[in-house]
């Protein structure tokens, strides 16, 4: 038997959150489907396999460079554990759609959480998530989750939130931009991007069709010469900063 992480985590959130929820298991295999090269490869898993899909919640969905990797990967009625991360707000339909593709693909969902972690986009919100506390429930999911699995066999499909049509929202995009005095020209950024947006010539040269705005570049950037424009960010505190106001909560769905 083999335990695998798969997860897309542009700035960190969502691999923590799967590093915990792995956590009940001495040694698990990590798959990081951020890395561009993902387009390319396919892999297979067997029955004997345990996988756990962690996706960032884009806006109450999954983002579709991310769905589009995982279809090139191929289940044998394995059993697999579904995560959810967003920023304080809410996962909306990501499960569902998550189980969705998973299901045609030959994996068996019977465990789901939705975890919060610091907003990417508003890193203001959720601030250091997972924090303390749930890095301890989370901990605690994941021996949870292994129970249930042990006792086995795991036939039931998990029930998550969300239904179709999958929700659909337009948020205000933020794109980054480049203080070019504080750049080293290490193009880190370029090198990194989970969609290759940044030209490897040119940091400050960004194809707006491309980018995701993951933020990603300006997270790992050691100079810091990537930012988002605060005019952009205030505008969209504006309108859903409410939105992700207060303490949002971890769930396990079993």
């Amino acid at each position: 038997m083999s335990v695998y992480q798969i997860h897309f985590s542009p700035t960190g959130g969502t691999k923590a959150v799967s590093e915990l929820l792995a956590s009940a298991w001495p040694e698990t295999v990590s798959i990081d489907l951020c890395d561009p090269a993902a387009d390319e490869r396919t892999q297979s898993f067997t029955s004997d396999d345990l996988c756990i899909f962690a996706v960032p919640a884009f806006e109450g969905r999954v983002p579709p460079v991310n769905l589009r990797r995982i279809k090139r990967l191929t289940g044998n009625n394995t059993p697999c554990v579904m995560a959810a991360v967003y920023g304080n707000r809410a996962i909306d339909d990501t499960l569902i759609e998550l189980e969705d593709e998973l299901i045609p693909l030959g994996f068996k969902p019977f465990a789901a959480v939705s975890a919060v972690a610091e907003h990417s986009v508003l890193p203001m919100f959720g601030v250091g998530r997972p924090d303390d506390m749930d890095q301890a429930q989370l901990r605690e999911f994941s021996r949870t989750i292994r129970s249930t699995y042990e006792r086995g066999p795991v036939g039931v499909q998990v029930v998550v939130q969300g239904k179709g049509p999958y929700i659909l929202i337009n948020m205000y995009p933020i794109f980054h931009v480049l203080d070019s005095e504080k750049c080293t020209g290490g193009m880190l950024c370029a090198k990194l991007c989970p969609v290759s947006a940044i030209d490897l010539s040119n940091p400050g040269k960004l194809d707006a069709e491309v980018c995701m705005h993951c933020m990603r570049c300006v997270k790992i950037c050691p100079t810091h010469a990537k930012h988002t424009p605060a005019e952009r960010v205030e505008k969209t505190v504006e309108v859903i900063g409410h939105l992700l106001a207060g303490r949002k909560e971890n769930t396990l769905y079993l």
